[in-house]
């Protein structure tokens, strides 16, 4: 019997014991004649960002242009941040399931029959995350990655063919999913913590509400979410300012309005929970033990990050040496952060084999509260 266990704690940005370097005690350290206990003096070094020229087209869209002329390539990229899952309302998945539709149609060369993506020798990347929707599209010329964002964006063919057709596969592909246990535990621990708030929900959505979905769910959809009110565009790599003039000469057809978004769900309660799931006959337990975190705009989002890294951030971090280097109960341990607009979470992820799951639930936790009681 396999378990998944989550139990919500407090996020941590606090810090642990100071621990001296590993000796070899046959190494003459004293006569090195370097102060063990006295990190070295630490010299700021100049941070060079690149300039980044920013505008609002005459249609509301933001543009920023990261220009560097020594590279080769353009990543022209595309979010909507009215086109996450948490805009999915009272049909869940229909965000992801309209992402992928267009995905569809640049990659199968049914944007205007046009077979803009491949035909370019470019590539197209789609997300869907919670609080948005990106398209990156990488290649060697501005100006045809931008063409190719114009026409995936403003002039979609909705055919009901192919969108039956992306949701079926869709479909398949979010059963599959529910069968790792990974994902089983990331979706449990979401919805632990934020109950029916829109975060609570998977941004894909799953196998049985993408079967619903109709294509005028993906129509309504688009027509809804996608405008360039809510559309930001970044243009990174061998671009220029010059790009924005024909960005605006690109999208200057495309004026209309997205629906206005819902107010900003209240969070629930947060209380401290421990949730199971029966997986009989597996010989692994997956664990996640965390809780709710900061928002994006934090302004402790560096002292987090820090903290995070001595904690969980890799190989060599808190509970990598407890757990794996020590223990020897799983093959790695790391913590992360996910943020998103309204609120975030904190969480570590490791995998036990069942018979040894207790003690290495148990050792997370002794990590975590020396981290969170003790100084760094």
């Amino acid at each position: 019997m396999t378990r998944l266990a989550l139990l919500g704690i407090a996020a941590l940005v606090a810090c642990g014991p100071k621990s001296p370097p590993h000796r070899d005690e046959g190494m003459p350290w004293a006569s090195a004649g370097i102060d063990w206990d006295t990190p070295p003096a630490v010299k700021p070094t100049p941070l060079a960002t690149p300039s980044i020229d920013q505008a609002t087209l005459a249609n509301g869209m933001r543009v920023f242009v990261v220009a560097n002329p020594r590279l080769p390539i353009v990543t022209a990229t595309a979010y909507v941040t009215r086109a996450g899952g948490r805009d999915d309302g009272a049909t869940p998945g229909v965000a992801a399931l309209t992402a992928q539709v267009l995905d569809e149609l640049a990659h199968q060369g049914e944007l205007n029959d046009v077979d803009v993506i491949e035909s370019s020798g470019m590539s197209l990347d789609t997300t869907v995350a919670t609080d948005f929707a990106s398209f990156q599209i990488t290649g060697g010329d501005a100006a045809l990655a931008i063409d190719a964002l114009g026409r995936l964006l403003q002039k979609p063919v909705l055919a009901d063919a192919i969108i039956a057709r992306v949701r079926d596969r869709h479909v398949g592909e979010l059963a599959e999913r529910r069968r790792r246990d990974r994902t089983i535990a990331a979706q449990v621990f979401d919805r632990v913590l934020f109950g029916d708030h829109p975060y609570g929900h998977p941004a894909e959505g799953t196998d049985t509400d993408a079967l619903k979905l109709t294509a005028s769910d993906v129509i309504r959809f688009w027509h809804d979410a996608y405008g360039p009110d809510a559309t930001t565009i970044v243009l990174a790599g061998n671009v220029s300012k010059r790009d924005i003039a024909t960005l605006e000469a690109t999208f200057a057809g495309w004026t209309k309005h997205t629906v206005a978004r819902p107010q900003v769900a209240k969070l629930p309660a947060y209380k401290r929970t421990l949730a199971v799931v029966d997986r009989p006959g597996a010989e692994q337990a997956v664990v996640l033990v965390g809780g709710l975190g900061p928002a994006t705009a934090a302004p402790d989002r560096l002292a987090a990050d820090v903290a995070n890294a001595v904690l969980g951030g890799g190989i060599g971090s808190r509970l990598d040496r407890r757990l794996h280097d020590e223990l020897a109960v799983t093959l790695g341990a790391g913590s992360s952060f996910w943020r998103g607009e309204w609120a975030g979470t904190w969480a570590v992820a490791t995998t036990f084999r069942t018979e040894r799951a207790a003690e290495g639930l148990r050792a997370t936790l002794d990590v975590i509260e020396s981290a969170r009681t003790t100084p760094m």
